[in-house]
């Protein structure tokens, strides 16, 4: 079958004109081609040969199309075009502004279409809810695709895209070091969206009240510089910044290093850095954005924080280290969540074969 695939991410130009994409996206596309599909995948390039954290899966020559998308040129669109209209099936990773504007082409021309639903930024318009709707499936993570009506169509939970199993799990005994600096942790791009802002005044409340803690950030984005500045001076709380960090032994001995995990973001599809955190059973301070609530359960897996509330940071971070059993009930649970999706759930390549031979 030929399956045009139409990503939200983007291909990475690197040596020797090598097309990289995000390592679970090629994963997922190469066991397609293996199976005999004809694949072509449609997103925007971007020529940096520079490390560019999970964007280092590469695309194998001569089994997966690579085709260009851009704004304002033409020969690019007409070349979707094409593809768009050769292809049997339309897989349309979502949202994005690409894939909402091949969804409607899909509309226009009859062409069937399945959606991978992994973010949570769609609006609440009749056109995303539409799109939603008339798609023959619906591959997801997490549980936004009630939010526009989708639970009319046919939804898929599916295992996250993960480099995870239950060999990673690590249990924890919160009753031992309660004298050591509790251990606070972060992973994820350092921008605003992020809740960064938040999480810093967090700190430097903590900071300035006494509270024995350490943290580490992990990650690269726009406010690194600046972060890198401020931590710097003689006032300062004590937070680290790691940089991006790729290499998953060393992001896993990083959580489990860390008591805490706090991600006080402001939108969200259902980030794998909660998965991570969980089977390593980090206690997991979270907002409920997007997909999260779907798996996060206030006071049972986690503690849910407001969106920008850094005062809200700092009380739960304050009662968590008067209660050590509430850390560790939070931390069995977070783990048993992430093991019974792992165990339960099917892959992204099995659920769409299933998916695809059903809806054909």
């Amino acid at each position: 079958m030929r399956i045009m695939i139409v990503g939200n991410g983007f291909t990475r130009l690197g040596p020797a004109n090598r097309h990289y994409v995000n390592r679970h996206t090629a994963n997922f596309l190469t066991d397609l081609a293996r199976h005999g599909h004809v694949i072509t995948l449609a997103q925007p390039f971007v020529h940096d040969t520079s490390e560019a954290g999970l964007n280092d899966g590469v695309l194998p020559k001569g089994q997966i199309s690579s085709l260009q998308l851009a704004k304002n040129r033409p020969l690019p669109m007409l070349r979707g075009l094409v593809a768009l209209v050769r292809a049997d099936f339309v897989y349309l990773f979502f949202p994005g502004s690409w894939s909402r504007l091949f969804g409607r082409l899909c509309q226009m021309f009859g062409k069937r279409f399945g959606v991978y639903l992994r973010g949570a930024q769609f609006s609440d318009t009749d056109a995303d809810a539409q799109l939603l709707r008339r798609a023959a499936f619906v591959c997801t993570v997490a549980g936004m695709e009630t939010r526009a009506g989708v639970q009319q169509s046919w939804t898929i939970p599916i295992a996250p895209m993960l480099d995870l199993s239950a060999e990673d799990q690590l249990s924890r005994d919160f009753r031992a070091g309660g004298d050591r600096p509790l251990r606070i942790l972060f992973t994820g791009r350092l921008e605003v969206e992020k809740g960064i802002p938040e999480l810093i005044e967090a700190m430097r409340i903590l900071h300035r009240q006494g509270f024995h803690f350490e943290a580490q950030l992990v990650g690269g984005g726009p406010l690194y510089k600046g972060l890198a500045e401020t931590l710097a001076g003689p006032d300062a709380p004590p937070v680290r910044l790691t940089g991006l960090i790729d290499q998953k032994v060393t992001l896993m001995s990083l959580y489990e290093w860390a008591d805490v995990f706090v991600l006080p973001t402001h939108h969200e599809g259902f980030p794998r850095v909660l998965y991570e955190a969980m089977i390593k059973s980090c206690v997991i301070l979270t907002t409920f954005v997007g997909g999260i609530p779907s798996l996060m359960k206030d006071g049972r897996n986690c503690i849910r924080l407001d969106v920008k509330d850094p005062q809200g940071i700092v009380e739960a971070i304050l009662r968590l280290s008067r209660d050590r059993a509430q850390m560790q009930a939070m931390s069995d649970a977070a783990r048993l969540t992430v093991l019974d999706v792992l165990a339960t759930r099917p892959s992204h390549f099995d659920a769409f074969q299933e998916a695809l031979h059903e809806e054909s």
